[in-house]
């Protein structure tokens, strides 16, 4: 799958950014979306997130040596210590996010 921007690849909207962004206190490094179907028009969302720690061992926790899960699929950047993930439906990234995040009752 291609990270690169290219001619067929679309940012995300910035109030989307903003609220991932606020609700998960992380810093988004790099996210649009990626043509991957021509005949259908299909794409699927990359974010490049840069989580904290405890985070990034939650998810590795949680979901052992697999790269996949809750139809989202992920790869951990070493070179800036980040999380590449990659999804048909970006609400599916959010959940996986939930589902490792700690307990926050000050989210939005």
């Amino acid at each position: 799958m291609t990270t690169q921007n290219q001619e067929n690849d679309y940012k995300v909207p910035q109030g989307l950014l903003d609220l991932v962004s606020r609700r998960y206190n992380v810093e988004i490094i790099d996210s649009h979306y990626i043509l991957v179907d021509d005949k259908f028009n299909r794409y699927n969302i990359m974010y490049d997130i840069r989580l904290p720690q405890t985070v990034q061992t939650a998810l590795r926790s949680k979901y052992g040596p697999n790269d996949t899960g809750m139809h989202v699929k992920w790869e951990f950047i070493e070179s800036t210590n980040s999380v590449r993930f990659y999804s048909e439906i970006g609400n599916n990234i959010l959940l996986l996010l939930d589902s490792v995040m700690p307990t926050n009752d000050n989210a939005i």
